[in-house]
């Protein structure tokens, strides 16, 4: 099965890249499973089986495809590889991306900002280009505030002329000062020219040159343009328009630090903390919150200025350090400077191009060990994202603020206040929008309000922060038409609120919905829930059980969420506990977003539905509530989780009770003790005097009459006799029958 099932995912994905259309992948769990006669849940764990094994590329989205991980990895010449994306479009971004890195020479790889997507992209082609044009000598005047990496840009685009241009390694390389060596440049230019006839020569700082000296030069340098042979002048400035314009000069522009893109961004603050850690030899462990207020401060030295900052932080960092006994660097945000904080700013929209990278990266902790390759700085490189601008000092808060405060009331607002003037307003959005949906329509007024109050006042009404960019045309001709039938202006700042509030609300009536589920072992806790929680969809499993991890609860999880909640964001809750087995073995087998809570008590529910009223509530505020992270002993873990789900007895003594029937059970059979198959019986068995004291009716495998099972069930049988005095009842023999089932699936005694 194995064989056949690798065979067909190698053929689909050669497949793959020749048509790139996923419709024509066969390469899902039940598609697989209906091609090869197999049992769904069985080709479903195979497949994640591989994935797991980095075998296979997982294609997430209804339904999840795999493709062959080293047929990709070989098509594009990569030694890695993302293992996961969130879609379709996701993966294909991903190829371009891969297919046109393939086009940049490898010397302009190894520098930050000349990747794909990164800051100089542009400049490092224009570059290749202009080399590819052939010249006796090639001068290029760059230009670049103080300390934005000029030099080593220079390092880059030696080592490409020597191997790709000239393709040989005597070609002279010199960095003359001018600021130091103005008196004695035109002579040191003479002797290097004397000793080799193709340089390649930085004169650096040439804005402190006279006009005079400089004219001197550049003449010096048409002379020597008549024997060169390939020869590349670099002038580096701090001013635009400093060379004379008699003379040929290909342009480049190297950005300040806040100019550059985030991905560049990033990689300089990863290459400066692997610098650190190989300089002191100490680890560094540096987390999402650090990373990103350095990303979002401004620096007056640009990279020199961030690379002082982070030495500073690593400083204090090293100092705490030693006080605490520790043996790496943990950075916090104690440990940076105020001109850090002062300087940092809020970020506009393409913040979602710093997530991708975090997503790509797999994680947001990133520890720096000292003399290895720094594999985040080096998967960095293998990221494309979508060419969005770069990262920006705005102030977006008080316009993402205002935009969610505007939407709020807008959600909540169910008698449109339809007044002649805004009637006719939005009759014309409307028109424009081509909007049908009769949700969008609460938007659409809101819209047509704001307009209203904007010609009556002859004010600009939204906040000064969306002013923005050139409008699309249509946006344009709309706003030319209104301001024309009603003979009055609408200000910039709210045509773009009012573009940028209609798009939002867009997103948000297509946007999946948050869907709250309570799972319960039985239906003793329900009511209570309900009660606190009035819009939570209730369920309960005839199963196994949520804190068992076999496949049946697995595939009774996803049944529910098939069939009552597709499409939709699960926050799933439950009076027991969900294991870190079950949760990843749902999440892998179901496209869905889900979030798990185990042993949900009634303020925790009370605080969630709180939260939930908000029209745009976000799964990220969960993170407001305190919910119990076990530390302790399992006794007092088992103890905590029947205290939420039982509201009978003492949860510590029957605790106690059970987990001395279990061991007296394992005693008797010639069992190892397990700590999870303790949980699980002791949930179990719990459950059952739960359902035999409020008479529930529970239809459960009478058992047979095998001399194991009659062994078993005699065991169990003795070691309840203080749990049936405590609970003032004995189980009857289809609940024992149960029990019996819950000891051999632990113990694989089928």
């Amino acid at each position: 099965m194995e064989d056949k099932l690798q065979n067909i995912i190698k053929e689909q994905t050669f497949r793959f890249l020749i048509h790139r259309d996923i419709a024509l992948l066969e390469t899902d769990a039940n598609t697989l499973s209906i091609d090869l006669k197999l049992d769904r849940a069985n080709v479903s764990r195979t497949l994640n089986h591989y994935w797991r094994q980095d075998q296979l590329i997982k294609i997430k989205g209804r339904p999840t495809f795999f493709l062959d991980k080293e047929i990709l990895m070989n098509h594009y010449g990569l030694k890695t590889s993302i293992q996961e994306y969130a879609s379709h479009e996701d993966l294909l971004e991903t190829l371009i991306f891969y297919e046109q890195e393939q086009n940049l020479n490898y010397h302009f790889k190894e520098h930050i900002g000349s990747r794909l997507n990164e800051s100089m992209v542009k400049e490092t082609e224009y570059l290749i280009d202009y080399f590819d044009y052939p010249l006796r000598s090639y001068i290029i005047h760059m230009v670049g505030n103080r300390s934005t990496g000029k030099l080593s840009y220079c390092d880059h685009i030696y080592r490409y002329f020597k191997t790709n241009v000239y393709k040989s390694e005597n070609v002279a390389y010199q960095i003359l000062n001018c600021q130091i060596h103005q008196d004695s440049l035109i002579e040191q230019l003479n002797g290097l020219k004397q000793n080799s006839a193709t340089s390649f020569i930085v004169f650096h700082r040439t804005d402190s040159l006279t006009d005079s000296l400089l004219n001197q030069l550049m003449q010096t340098i048409e002379h020597f343009n008549e024997t060169d042979d390939g020869s590349v002048y670099i002038f580096t400035s701090r001013k635009n328009s400093h060379l004379p314009s008699t003379f040929y000069t290909h342009p480049v522009n190297v950005p300040d630090f806040k100019n550059r893109r985030v991905k560049d961004k990033m990689a300089l603050i990863f290459h400066a903390f692997e610098e650190e850690a190989k300089l002191t030899k100490i680890p560094i462990l540096l987390r999402r919150n650090i990373i990103n207020c350095f990303l979002t401060s401004d620096y007056e030295r640009n990279i020199a200025g961030l690379n002082n900052e982070i030495r500073n932080t690593c400083i204090r960092a090293h100092s705490r350090m030693k006080k605490e006994g520790g043996h790496y660097l943990d950075l916090s945000l104690e440990d940076l400077s105020d001109q850090v904080i002062k300087n940092i700013k809020h970020v506009n929209e393409s913040v979602s191009d710093l997530n991708k990278i975090y997503d790509r990266l797999g994680t947001s902790r990133f520890y720096i060990q000292v003399d290895q390759p720094f594999e985040a700085l080096k998967q960095l490189e293998s990221i494309g994202l979508s060419n969005r601008e770069t990262v920006k000092a705005s102030h977006v808060k008080s316009r993402n603020d205002y935009l969610d405060d505007t939407m709020r009331k807008s959600m909540k607002n169910d008698e449109l206040e339809l007044d002649a003037l805004t009637k006719n307003i939005m009759d014309k959005l409307l028109v424009f929008l081509k909007v049908e949906e009769t949700t969008m329509h609460r938007y659409i007024h809101t819209m047509a309000k704001h307009i209203r109050i904007v010609f009556e006042s002859k004010q600009q009404l939204a906040p000064q922060s969306f002013q923005k960019y050139n409008l699309e045309p249509e946006w344009n001709r709309f706003y030319s038409q209104l301001e024309k039938a009603y003979g009055s202006l609408i200000p910039m700042a709210d045509k773009v609120f009012l573009i940028e509030f209609y798009e939002k609300s867009l997103s948000v009536v297509k946007a999946y919905r948050h869907v709250f589920i309570y799972v319960s072992h039985w239906t003793s806790t329900e009511a209570q829930i309900k009660e606190v929680f009035p819009t939570i969809v209730l369920s309960h499993f005839d199963l196994s059980y949520l804190n068992s991890r076999n496949q049946h609860t697995v595939d009774g999880l996803l049944k529910l969420i098939d069939e009552e909640q597709r499409g939709k964001t699960l926050i799933l809750m439950s009076d027991s506990t969900f294991t870190p087995e079950l949760i990843q073995a749902t999440k892998e087998e179901s496209s869905q977003e889900i979030e798990f809570i185990s042993n949900i008590t009634l303020n925790q529910a009370k605080a969630i539905y709180s939260l939930s009223k908000d029209p745009l509530f976000n799964i990220d505020q969960l993170k407001s509530i305190e919910f119990i992270n076990y530390s302790g002993s399992l006794f007092n873990q088992l103890s905590y989780g029947l205290k939420t789900s039982l509201k009978i007895f003492d949860a510590t003594k029957v605790t106690e009770v059970l987990v001395q029937s279990y061991y007296k059970i394992i005693n008797d059979l010639n069992l190892v003790n397990d700590d999870d198959s303790l949980g699980h019986y002791v949930y179990e068995a719990a459950f059952a005097f739960e359902r035999v004291l409020i008479d529930q009716k529970y239809i459960i495998n009478d058992g047979t009459s095998k001399k194991e099972n009659r062994l078993i069930r005699l065991s169990i049988e003795n070691s309840l006799i203080e749990a049936n005095s405590l609970f003032g009842r004995s189980l009857p023999q289809h609940e024992l029958n149960h029990l019996v089932d819950v000891i051999k699936h632990s113990y694989d005694l089928n």
